[in-house]
Protein backbone atom coordinates (compact mmCIF):
# COMPACT_ATOMS: atom_id res chain seq x y z
CA UNK A 1 0.00 0.00 0.00
CA UNK A 2 1.41 3.53 -0.84
CA UNK A 3 1.15 6.71 1.40
CA UNK A 4 -2.13 7.48 0.13
CA UNK A 5 -5.66 6.35 1.13
CA UNK A 6 -6.83 2.59 0.20
CA UNK A 7 -10.47 1.76 0.34
CA UNK A 8 -11.54 -1.49 0.72
CA UNK A 9 -15.08 -2.24 0.30
CA UNK A 10 -15.39 -5.92 1.84
CA UNK A 11 -19.22 -7.42 2.28
CA UNK A 12 -19.60 -8.76 5.49
CA UNK A 13 -21.69 -11.46 4.98
CA UNK A 14 -19.46 -12.96 2.40
CA UNK A 15 -16.20 -12.31 4.30
CA UNK A 16 -15.26 -11.15 0.58
CA UNK A 17 -13.54 -8.09 -0.80
CA UNK A 18 -15.94 -6.55 -3.55
CA UNK A 19 -13.03 -3.42 -4.32
CA UNK A 20 -10.12 -1.64 -4.10
CA UNK A 21 -9.66 1.41 -4.93
CA UNK A 22 -8.32 4.91 -4.23
CA UNK A 23 -11.30 6.79 -5.24
CA UNK A 24 -12.91 8.04 -1.90
CA UNK A 25 -16.13 8.68 -4.68
CA UNK A 26 -16.33 5.00 -5.77
CA UNK A 27 -16.08 3.65 -2.07
CA UNK A 28 -19.03 5.53 -1.10
CA UNK A 29 -20.81 4.49 -4.00
CA UNK A 30 -20.16 0.90 -3.02
CA UNK A 31 -21.38 1.45 0.76
CA UNK A 32 -24.71 0.19 1.94
CA UNK A 33 -26.18 -2.22 4.26
CA UNK A 34 -24.43 -5.39 4.44
CA UNK A 35 -21.05 -3.95 3.39
CA UNK A 36 -18.08 -2.01 4.89
CA UNK A 37 -15.10 0.10 3.79
CA UNK A 38 -11.91 -0.35 5.76
CA UNK A 39 -9.52 2.88 5.00
CA UNK A 40 -5.79 1.86 4.54
CA UNK A 41 -2.59 4.28 4.51
CA UNK A 42 1.00 3.12 4.29
CA UNK A 43 -0.02 -0.60 4.88
CA UNK A 44 -2.10 0.24 8.41
CA UNK A 45 -5.88 0.07 8.54
CA UNK A 46 -7.04 3.99 9.98
CA UNK A 47 -10.50 3.48 9.94
CA UNK A 48 -13.49 1.23 9.46
CA UNK A 49 -16.97 2.58 8.03
CA UNK A 50 -19.89 0.59 7.99
CA UNK A 51 -22.52 2.07 5.78
CA UNK A 52 -24.36 3.64 9.42
CA UNK A 53 -21.76 5.39 9.75
CA UNK A 54 -21.92 6.97 6.04
CA UNK A 55 -20.69 10.33 7.13
CA UNK A 56 -17.18 9.27 8.00
CA UNK A 57 -16.69 10.00 4.37
CA UNK A 58 -16.84 13.78 4.50
CA UNK A 59 -13.80 14.30 5.09
CA UNK A 60 -12.67 11.29 2.07
CA UNK A 61 -14.67 13.13 -0.25
CA UNK A 62 -14.15 16.75 -0.02
CA UNK A 63 -10.45 16.01 0.08
CA UNK A 64 -10.53 14.36 -3.52
CA UNK A 65 -12.50 17.27 -4.60
CA UNK A 66 -10.11 19.52 -3.68
CA UNK A 67 -7.09 17.28 -5.69
CA UNK A 68 -9.46 17.29 -8.53
CA UNK A 69 -9.93 20.75 -8.71
CA UNK A 70 -6.07 21.14 -7.86
CA UNK A 71 -5.20 18.75 -10.94
CA UNK A 72 -7.58 20.83 -12.98
CA UNK A 73 -6.87 23.98 -12.31
CA UNK A 74 -2.92 23.10 -13.24
CA UNK A 75 -4.24 21.09 -16.21
CA UNK A 76 -5.84 24.74 -17.81
CA UNK A 77 -2.26 26.54 -16.68
CA UNK A 78 -0.42 24.30 -18.81
CA UNK A 79 -2.39 24.35 -21.66
CA UNK A 80 -2.90 28.32 -21.33
CA UNK A 81 0.90 28.21 -21.76
CA UNK A 82 1.12 25.94 -24.72
CA UNK A 83 -1.66 27.91 -26.49
CA UNK A 84 -4.45 25.39 -26.02
CA UNK A 85 -8.16 26.96 -25.26
CA UNK A 86 -11.50 25.38 -23.94
CA UNK A 87 -14.21 26.32 -25.79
Amino acid sequence: MAKYNTFVVCDCRKRSTVLVTSSARKANAALWKGRRVDVWNENERTLTIYAHQAGKFRNYLQAEKEYICKKQLEAEVKNLERGIRRT
